[in-house]
């Protein structure tokens, strides 16, 4: 596995964490690209996180949106997510 991408919700915000073993893309790069025009973010080549503040946004449509753009960043839209809950945990 290269890739690891969670999302999180606290408060009214959406938090999201990526971490890769790839030294080829860059994980700060892939948040910034997969937050624009949602919410902020930042990294370095092996890990990085964002924020979406969610009092005015759906959360199912932002995860979406997120878990979707990363896929995509990562050219591995053929791979399914698996949701964890807190009653999961």
């Amino acid at each position: 596995m290269k890739w690891v991408l969670c999302i999180g919700v606290y408060n009214s915000g959406l938090y999201f964490s990526i971490r890769t073993t790839s030294n080829s893309m860059r994980a700060g790069r892939i948040a910034m690209r997969i937050s624009q025009g949602l919410g902020a973010a930042g990294g370095h080549h092996k890990s990085a996180g964002g924020y979406v503040d969610l009092s005015d946004k759906e959360l199912g449509e932002v995860s979406g949106i997120i878990r979707n753009k990363f896929l995509k960043s990562v050219k591995r839209l053929d791979i399914p997510c698996k949701k964890i809950d807190n009653e999961e945990a």
